[in-house]
């Protein structure tokens, strides 16, 4: 006589395939957007890499907007074109270093996620940038445009990436706050 299954014991096995899944789902979620995390450092440190090489050689931080302009030639991709082997950022397109893995929305638009906060401080402060970093090391140079659960990746004037907090990422601030225009 040949054993077979029963209902009950098939109902069992399935029951525990799906306890397993509903254990094994949320630590993939969570080893993905771990791995997003890094990819999104892993492109803003080539970013960072590639002006400081533009620092050193110009002796100032590139005169440029974030990621698009109108202008051509304005954009921070246009200034480091020759510092980092990438392709330019297009709208619409995810195009590595210049997209985070979080973005949805911004590089539809933009072609990019990220804020060169040294035009901003070009714009809003009577110090030269690198006087403002030499006085405020831990300001961002690089930072996104979309936070999540509150935090934001960000690149230092030193090229040293973290994930912080979006409301303590730019501790020393207030000594800018004394030098506005």
């Amino acid at each position: 006589m040949k054993k077979a299954f029963t209902l009950i014991e098939l109902l069992i096995v399935i029951l525990i395939i799906a306890i397993m899944l509903s254990i094994l789902i949320p630590a993939l979620s969570k080893a993905r957007d771990i791995a997003k995390g890094i990819t999104c450092l892993t492109g803003l440190k080539q970013i960072a890499i590639s002006t400081t090489l533009y620092v050193n050689e110009h002796k100032d931080y590139p005169d440029a907007f974030g990621v698009q302009s109108l202008v051509p030639g304005t954009n921070l991709p246009d200034k480091l074109a020759s510092y980092l082997d990438a392709p330019l950022p297009v709208p619409n397109q995810k195009i590595t270093p210049w997209v985070c893995p979080f973005d949805n929305d911004m590089y539809k638009v933009a072609g990019g996620s990220y804020m060169y906060t040294p035009f901003y401080y070009r714009l809003t402060f009577v110090p030269s940038i690198p006087v403002i970093y030499d006085n405020v090391p831990l300001l961002p140079m690089v930072r996104d445009y979309v936070s999540r659960k509150g935090k934001i990746h960000i690149v230092r004037s030193d090229s040293s990436c973290d994930e912080v907090y979006e409301e303590t990422y730019a501790p020393g601030s207030d000594w800018l706050d004394q030098n506005r225009r």
